[in-house]
């Protein structure tokens, strides 16, 4: 079964966009991330670039790491995916958190429509995120993140797959992400770069 990326998530959430949260961070603002000597996963690096950014984003999934996913997100999150009319729609990242809670907890929710049990999910395979254009910056015409500093967006490729008991769901498209950096403060004064994800848009297959 093949479905956008997180269009596989809204099927698992257990009480839509305005259920319960739990929230945690790998990389404390102070304490900054494995390369800086702050705590975290080893597996992952510090983002203070895109590309370790996209790394620890893959990292996340593959280990469906909710605390690692939750610490790469912009407070200005938004997912936009592609309905089935055609256009696109989006959430913010308060339904794209519980979204992705859900589907890392494993836990087959109910389905609310005919009190049937959901697939929880075992395991995500990290088949392909393939950077297929470059970061760029975003325009200021840009209506959702012209106006965050130093943001840029890159074109990947994106292929994970989601196994459950009874088989797999396939994410396969491509996708826009958009990032921006933010400037952590450090015990001796100085700054480090922290990058995070603003924002994810499903492409239309060609």
């Amino acid at each position: 079964m093949r479905t956008p990326d997180h269009m596989a998530a809204l099927l698992l959430m257990p009480d839509g966009p305005d259920g319960p949260l739990a929230t945690g961070c790998i990389f404390s603002p102070d304490e900054g991330g494995p390369e800086d000597g702050g705590g975290g996963d080893s597996d992952y690096v510090s983002p203070t670039t895109t590309a370790n950014l996209m790394k620890n984003f893959a990292m996340a999934y593959s280990k469906m790491d909710f605390d690692a996913y939750e610490d790469l997100l912009h407070d200005d999150f938004k997912f936009f995916f592609l309905l089935n009319e055609g256009p696109s729609d989006f959430w913010g990242k308060q339904e794209d958190l519980i979204s992705t809670q859900n589907l890392f907890s494993g836990n087959p929710p109910p389905n609310p429509s005919d009190a049937t049990q959901n697939r929880g999910i075992s395991s995500i395979e990290v088949d392909e995120l393939d950077e297929l254009e470059r970061w760029e910056p975003v325009t200021a015409s840009d209506p959702y993140y012209g106006d965050i500093p130093g943001a840029e967006s890159a074109v990947y490729t994106v292929r994970f797959i989601l196994h459950h008991d009874d088989g797999t769901v396939t994410v396969d498209n491509s996708q826009i992400f958009y990032a921006a950096p933010r400037q952590i403060a450090q015990e001796d004064g100085t700054t480090r770069t922290k990058w995070e994800i603003l924002g994810q848009r499903e492409l239309a297959s060609d």
